[in-house]
C-alpha cells in the first residue's frame, strides 16, 4: 500500500505511484504494519479505535490559499495512524514515537488534566507536567485534540490512551501536521463516542494548529487529509466557497511525488517574508481601488481573484518592485494578517510576489478545465498543455516568489528532459517551496516507471541527497472513518 522507502526497492515504489492499485481503502490500511505497531501500544482486551489520515500533494495553487485562490490537492498512500481507547485508570496516556521511532509513554494525572480540560486551563496545567518532556509535534497535536474533544464526551470518569505513528513525519511538504491532527481527532472522537462533522473537524484542526503548533494550517491541507478521496483531485476555493467538486482521475493518469531530501533551513522566514510582501501589495491595490472606484472588479478583497488583464492594466505598473518596511509602515501601519509582521529594515519585493498569486490562480483554473477536457476526450495535446502549466507554476515559485531551490529545480529539469516521450507531462515544486517535494503528472506506463526511477538515481548522484518517492493514494480520515480492531 504505502511507498517502500528503501532506495533499493524503487521499482516497487514507483509501481504504486502509477495506477489506481496504489489507492488504499479503509479495509486495506487496517492490515498495515504501521497500524499493527500503533494499535499494539494499546490493550487488546479493550476496544481500540484506529484512524489513518494521508499526506497530500499540492498539485496547483499552494500559497495562494491565503489570498483567496483555487488550490488543487490529492492524497498519497503514506499516512499518519492514530489509535485511541478508554481506560479505567484516570489518566491521559500518550504513546508517541521518538526520533528513533521507538514508542515513549507520557502520562498525565486526570485530576489535573480533567480540571484543565473542563476549565480551558489545559495548557497552563499541562506545562507543569511536561517541563522535562520535549514538546514534539505529535504531543502537541494530541493535547490539542484531547482538549477539543474531551469536553464534548459524556463520560469524564475514565481515562484515555492514545498512540500515534507516522510514515510522513520527515516530509514537511506533504502536510504531516494536518494529517496528524486529522488522524488523532477521528480516532479520539470515536473512542469518546463523540460525533464530529467534517467542517467542525476542520475548524478544530486549524485551532489546534494555531494554539498548539503556533502555525497556520492551510484550509486545503486540513480538508484534504480529512475529506480527500483516493485517486481524485480535491478543489478548494479559498476565501468563501470552500470545497469544490472532486475530480476523479482515470486509470491512466496519476500524480506521484519525489521528495528532494532538502528543506531550506530558513524556509519559514522566507515564506513569511513572501507572505508579508504579498499582503503589502494587496493593501496597495485596495487603496488604488478605493481611490479610483472599484468599478466592475470582482475581487472581494482577494488578491488572487484579480484577473490578469485587470492586474496588468490597472495595478502592475503602480506597484513598487521593492519597498522598504519602514516606508510602508509610515503610511499604512502594520498589516491585519496575524501571520505577517513587517520588519522596518527589510526590503520587500512587492510586485513579483503579487504577480505570482494573480497568475497562479489563473493557472489553477486553466489546469482544472484542461485536465477535465483531457480526461473526457482522451486528448493528448490538452494534457501536454496541462503539464506546461505545472512547469510555469514551478518557474513562478522560484523567480517571482524566491521560494525555489537548486534541488527541486534539478528534479524538475531532469523530469522535463525525459518528458513526453517517456509519458511524463509536468512537474512542479509543491506546498511552500524552499525544497521539499516535487509533484509529477504522468501516465501509468512502463516507460514512465523507468523514467521516474532513472531521474531519482541521477538526482541522488548529482545532489548527494536521498530521494524518496511518495506514491499511491488513500482516503482522508473522515472518509475512511475510525475502525474498531
Amino acid at each position: 500500500m504505502a511507498t517502500d522507502h528503501d532506495t533499493a526497492l524503487l521499482g516497487e515504489a514507483v509501481s504504486l505511484a502509477v495506477g489506481p492499485a496504489g489507492a488504499v481503502s479503509a479495509t486495506d490500511w487496517t492490515a498495515s504494519k504501521l497500524v499493527a505497531q500503533v494499535a499494539g501500544q494499546l490493550d487488546p482486551k479493550t476496544p481500540r479505535f484506529v484512524a489513518c489520515a494521508p499526506g497530500r500533494l499540492d498539485i496547483m495553487g499552494g500559497i495562494i490559499e491565503y489570498t483567496g485562490g483555487l488550490v488543487l490537492n490529492t492524497t498519497v498512500a503514506d499516512h499518519v495512524c492514530a489509535a485511541a481507547q478508554r481506560i479505567s485508570k484516570p489518566v491521559l496516556r500518550l504513546s508517541l514515537p521518538n526520533d528513533t521511532g521507538a514508542f515513549v509513554n507520557h502520562e498525565f494525572a486526570f485530576e489535573k488534566v480533567c480540571a484543565g480540560l473542563l476549565t480551558n486551563e489545559f495548557k497552563s496545567l499541562l506545562s507543569e507536567c511536561i517541563q522535562s518532556e520535549p514538546m514534539s509535534c505529535e504531543l502537541r497535536c494530541c493535547l490539542g485534540a484531547v482538549q477539543s474533544l474531551f469536553t464534548k464526551a459524556a463520560d469524564h470518569s475514565r481515562g484515555l490512551h492514545v498512540s500515534i505513528g507516522s510514515k510522513i513525519r520527515d516530509l514537511p511538504a506533504i502536510a504531516p501536521e494536518s494529517a496528524t491532527i486529522a488522524a488523532i481527532m477521528v480516532a479520539v472522537a470515536k473512542a469518546l463516542d463523540v460525533t464530529i462533522q467534517w467542517q467542525q473537524a476542520a475548524d478544530l484542526a486549524r485551532e489546534i494548529g494555531n494554539n498548539w503548533l503556533q502555525t497556520s494550517l492551510p484550509n486545503p491541507d486540513v480538508l484534504c487529509t480529512l475529506t480527500g478521496e483516493a485517486h481524485t483531485i480535491t478543489q478548494f476555493r479559498c476565501g468563501s466557497a470552500g470545497l469544490g467538486s472532486a475530480i476523479p482521475l482515470p486509470d491512466h493518469f496519476v500524480f506521484a511525488g519525489i521528495d528532494s531530501g532538502f528543506h531550506h533551513p530558513k524556509a519559514k522566514e522566507k515564506e513569511c517574508s513572501v507572505r508579508t510582501a504579498t499582503m503589502m501589495g494587496r493593501v496597495l491595490i485596495e487603496r488604488i481601488i478605493e481611490y479610483e472606484g472599484a468599478g466592475s472588479l470582482p475581487w472581494n478583497g482577494h488578491l488572487s481573484r484579480v484577473s490578469i488583464n485587470d492586474y496588468v492594466d490597472r495595478f502592475r505598473d503602480r506597484l513598487p518592485t521593492k519597498l522598504r518596511g519602514r516606508d510602508f509602515l509610515s503610511r499604512f501601519g502594520q498589516l491585519s494578517d496575524p501571520y505577517c509582521t513587517i520588519n522596518e529594515a527589510e526590503v520587500y519585493k512587492v510586485r513579483s510576489r503579487c504577480e505570482h498569486h494573480v497568475y497562479e490562480n489563473a493557472r489553477a483554473h486553466q489546469f482544472v478545465d484542461g485536465l477535465s477536457r483531457a480526461i473526457r476526450l482522451s486528448d493528448r495535446d490538452t494534457l501536454i498543455s496541462v503539464g506546461e502549466l505545472m512547469y510555469s507554476s514551478h518557474w513562478s515559485y522560484g523567480q517571482r516568489c524566491g521560494l525555489g531551490s537548486v534541488q527541486t529545480d534539478l528534479l524538475v529539469n531532469l523530469l522535463r528532459r525525459r518528458g513526453l516521450e517517456n509519458d511524463i507531462y509536468g512537474a512542479k515544486v509543491t506546498a511552500r517551496g524552499c525544497g521539499g517535494t516535487v509533484v509529477v503528472l504522468l501516465r501509468s506506463t512502463d516507460k514512465a516507471r523507468e523514467a521516474l526511477k532513472e531521474v531519482v538515481k541521477i538526482y541522488q548522484k548529482k545532489a548527494n541527497l536521498p530521494a524518496r518517492i511518495v506514491a499511491g493514494s488513500s482516503h482522508g480520515a473522515i472518509v475512511s472513518s475510525a475502525q474498531s480492531i
